[in-house]
């Protein structure tokens, strides 16, 4: 097992990608996610199983959103997030279908926004 060393944020998606192992990360609530994540570390857990672990769980949370709607059509993931290739990669496996990423994905929510506030003016 490694311990975690300092690096950057884009390297979170390319590292998860490595794991062998994802850690089960079950809380659902950000604090004690935190929690677990903290005891993983402690318990030198390699930074790849707990990265990917973190996406796992972010994305069976956010699926168990996206099922309460109709998915008949194809997924387009947007926002910062849709950056993150082991983010992405766990939306697909987790739905077992292929989720497309947006062009620049992270001007998605300000471009809305500007739409938006353009149609009130």
């Amino acid at each position: 097992m490694e311990a975690p060393s300092s690096g950057t944020i884009d390297q979170i998606g390319p590292l998860s990608l490595q794991s062998k192992v994802p850690c089960d990360i079950n809380s659902m609530c950000v604090v004690f996610a935190q929690s677990e994540i903290i005891s993983l570390i402690a318990r030198k857990y390699d930074r790849c199983d707990i990265l990917a672990g973190m996406h796992r769980s972010m994305v069976r949370r956010m699926v168990r959103m996206i099922k309460k709607s109709e998915m008949n059509g194809d997924i387009l993931m947007t926002g910062g997030g849709a950056l993150n290739i082991g983010l992405h990669k766990s939306f697909e496996e987790e739905l077992l279908r292929d989720v497309f990423v947006a062009s620049y994905p992270q001007f998605n929510g300000a471009i809305g926004a500007a739409l938006l506030g353009s149609e009130n003016v």
